[in-house]
């Protein structure tokens, strides 16, 4: 890799600032995407969820609700203090994602 140098203009009293940095690692490849919509009695939960080898065996779940994404495979769905809060999960629904999201994380 190499460095890689950005202009850019700061509202500050010197004008412009000169910024480095090194990119470390590059990789390319084509991740397998789902898009899920699932509704509970109370609630609607929309999921990206991205398969990566870049990943250390775990997909990428994004809610798209919260904006906030976690890293989880299906034995994570038992430290719910990982996924929980970040997807927005309401009480009520817990058991029901947990099922759900078990289910499609066994895919990796």
């Amino acid at each position: 890799m190499g460095q890689y140098s950005i202009l850019g203009k700061i509202n500050l009293k010197k004008g412009i600032l000169i910024k480095t940095m090194e990119i470390l690692l590059e990789e390319k490849e084509t991740p397998i995407v789902y898009y899920y919509c699932i509704a509970t009695n109370d609630c609607r939960y929309d999921f990206s969820i991205i398969y990566s080898n870049m990943f250390c065996g775990k997909a990428m779940v994004i809610s798209i609700q919260t904006g906030n994404m976690v890293l989880l495979c299906s034995d994570d769905m038992e430290d719910e203090e990982l996924w929980i809060e970040k997807l927005g999960i309401k009480m009520l629904d817990i058991v029901k994602c947990k099922a759900f999201l078990q289910l499609v994380l066994q895919q990796i």
